[in-house]
């Protein structure tokens, strides 16, 4: 038996993997030059920039896993998250930088702020693969328009940039 892939990305990169582990031939076929799909980057004005927002938690066990088998290891970093809103460019890493968001109201900050909680106490998060993020915003906390004044028109593309 062989397989086709469709994608270099690091799907498709896992799936040939594992395929190829039970002893499935397979081939990826990927249409830029390289492989890494949105893990990728690309240049400009002499710097690297990531194709879209990607990183690995500590809580990504599946990934960790493979990581660990293919012997390649993980640089972990501490990151900075922001949050543009009206020219400016707001930390968004603590509770505390939630709460000084002004350009949502206090009651969406405090349910955005609980919601995030929740995910951390949650037992198992796999409802979530089947509800887009805007759903599961829209259903828990209702943040999704609050946040789209703050970007102003064409919301849905900014806050969900990662949805098609």
């Amino acid at each position: 038996m062989s397989v086709a892939i469709l994608g270099g990305g690091i799907s498709g990169l896992a799936c040939g993997y594992k395929l190829s582990k039970r002893g499935i031939k397979i081939r990826i076929f990927e249409s830029e030059p390289y492989l890494g799909g949105l893990a990728s980057w690309y240049k400009y004005c002499g710097l690297n920039i990531p194709k879209t927002y990607h990183h690995v938690l500590r809580s990504d066990a599946a990934l960790i896993d493979m990581i660990e088998e293919l012997k390649l290891s993980i640089r972990w970093k501490k990151v900075k998250t922001g949050f543009y809103s009206k020219g400016k460019i707001f930390p968004f890493n603590t509770a505390l930088d939630l709460m000084r968001f002004k350009h949502l109201p206090l009651t969406d900050r405090l349910k955005f702020g609980l919601l995030l909680l929740s995910t951390r106490w949650s037992s198992s998060l796999q409802y979530l693969e089947k509800i887009s993020i805007e759903s599961w915003i829209r259903i828990l906390v209702g943040l999704c328009l609050s946040f789209g004044r703050s970007l102003g028109q064409n919301y849905r593309l900014r806050l969900f940039p990662f949805l098609s």
